[in-house]
Formats: C-alpha cells, structure tokens, sequence
C-alpha cells in the first residue's frame, strides 16, 4: 500500500531543507508534502505520517486548531548539517561568536550539538529576535541558514544552513514507514560518506594553509637576507 507523509515546518527555507533530505533517503514511491507557517498552511494537517520540524510548531498547529490528533506523529530532534562548519574550525580558541537563529530553542539546542561535537573551545553568544544584550563588540556570528536575523554590525557571518533530521529520527521514520530493514544500510552508507567528504575538505584546507604558511616563511626570510 503507498504510503505519503506531510512534513510541516516553521519556515520555507526549512522546510525546502528538510524536504530535499527525507527525499534523499525515503524511495520515489512515498508521496512526500511539505508546508511552512510562514506561507500560510489551510485545511487540517493530516496524513498517514506527520513528521514536524519542532515542537513549536506542534504548539503553532494546536494554537491554530489545524491538527488532527489521530495521525502517526513524529516531532523531530535536529542536528547540525556537517556539511557547512568548515570555516568553524580554524576560529581561534575562545573566539566570541553571536549564534542567531530565529527563536530560543533551535539557538540554545545548536550550541549544545557544537560544544557535543567538539566545538566546545567557542564562547557562544545566543542571539535570536527580541533577545536583550549588549553584542555590539562581537565581529563574528554563526548561523543556521537565519543570515537575515543577523545584526547588521557583524563584519563576518558563517553560514552552516538549516539543523537537519538527525540520525535517531531518520531511524524513527523509516521504522514508521515499515522501510528500516530496507533503507538502514543506504542511509548508513550515505552518512558515512559525508563524513568521509568533510574529513577530506579538511584535509585539504590543511594543506592550502600549511603551504601558505611555507610560502610566507620564505618571503620573510627573502625580505631578512634583504
């Protein structure tokens, strides 16, 4: 029996994210529709699975009484996506960086995950809208895919894109939709490989420094023989 899934998400910009993801690893057979509160969702939100972005947005659907209670439900748990912290790590240690995203609890949960994953050497400044502070010497600000939320004296911003599904609820859906024994290995095998791709990107930043520095070394020691 086909199967089809409704994902609703706070904005468009994670919802196009979370979309391209579950398309990723879920076969062409299960019809997959998206909706974001910031365009506007009409009619109840029902399907055979109903995966939401946050429990805000389970708060949004209650609030607005467009949620039938009676749908297999899964709130999502968000990690970062790895495929953007590149540029975190060659911030010095105890760099002060603003975090901004677009509300408390997607902010407070992002820094948790970069202080688990290693990223602990950091001083996170939490920032979202109507959030009170004095942020005015901070020059560098992180963000999940939020860049419009970032203050506008921020001389660098680092994107590192919308939080995506992590691995326990990417579990959680395939055995929902009866496709774990099926889709383990792929997803496996997928994540695997972008882990295997950040390590090489690393790699090769590396090296383009260590070569930089090389080349600096002999132009200082060119101008001492000056």
């Amino acid at each position: 029996m086909k199967k089809s899934i409704t994902l609703v998400t706070g904005s468009n910009h994670t919802k196009e994210v979370l979309l391209e993801q579950l398309m990723d690893y879920l076969p062409a057979d299960i019809e997959i529709k998206g909706y974001a509160f910031d365009e506007g969702i009409e009619g109840i939100v029902r399907d055979d699975l109903v995966i939401l972005s946050s429990g805000t947005v389970k708060e949004d659907l209650i609030n607005a009484n467009i949620f039938d209670y009676n749908c297999d439900l899964i709130i999502a748990k968000r990690t970062i996506n790895f495929d953007y912290i590149d540029n975190i790590v060659y911030l010095p240690i105890g760099t002060n960086v603003l975090f901004v995203n677009d509300s408390a609890e997607p902010t407070y949960d992002s820094i948790e995950v970069l202080k688990k994953i290693g990223f602990d050497y950091l001083n996170y400044i939490p920032y979202y809208p109507g959030h009170q502070g004095g942020f005015d010497d901070i020059k560098i600000a992180i963000t999940p895919g939020e860049v419009d939320k970032v203050p506008s004296h921020i001389e660098k911003v680092i994107d590192i894109k919308a939080r995506i599904f992590d691995f326990e609820t990417i579990i959680e859906i395939l055995k929902k939709l009866d496709l774990l024994d099926e889709r383990t290995n792929l997803y496996s095998q997928k994540y695997l490989k972008k882990i295997i791709n950040i390590a090489k990107r690393l790699s090769q930043s590396n090296i383009a420094v260590n070569e930089l520095n090389k080349h600096l070394s002999l132009v200082i020691d060119g101008l001492n023989d000056g």
